[in-house]
């Protein structure tokens, strides 16, 4: 049948193939345990990435919302922010409110009067606005 010299090499090759599919285990767990460090590294990086920007966020409202009361106490409780069209007012509608030079005023829409009106502007006096262009220049314009 089998000689001890056989059984010993059938032993030989079987605790060589256990001890090498122990090493491809611990190898596929080690590779394993590092994959799955490396995602939650990566997604603890994205949640404080969101928490940043969602802290950022909140700091940007909060001085927006800081700006604004700043604003209203500065004009009386009267607030108005808009963004505007720039176009040439006819030479008529000045002419026939008395102005001589149109070029350098401003008429503003329907809807602005009403919501100055709506805020009781009119009580702190005369309107002034800052107007500004897309390149950041400004002016004032009085109504």
């Amino acid at each position: 049948m089998f000689s001890k010299f056989d059984l010993d090499n059938a032993s030989k090759k079987l605790a060589q193939r256990s001890e090498e599919a122990h090493a491809k285990a611990q190898r596929k767990l080690e590779k394993d345990r590092i994959i799955a460090e490396r995602k939650k590294k990566r997604e603890e990086a994205i949640e404080r990435e969101i928490q940043e920007r969602r802290m950022a966020e909140l700091l940007q409202q909060e001085a927006e919302e800081q700006e604004r009361e700043r604003l209203r106490e500065l004009n009386q409780g009267v607030v108005f922010q808009g963004d505007l069209q720039a176009v040439p007012a006819p030479v008529t509608v000045a002419a026939e409110k008395g102005i001589k030079r149109s070029a350098d005023k401003a008429l503003l829409p329907p809807s602005v009067g009403s919501s100055l009106l709506s805020q009781d502007a009119s009580k702190n006096g005369a309107y002034f606005f800052h107007v500004e262009n897309g390149l950041g220049r400004r002016t004032c314009v009085g109504l």
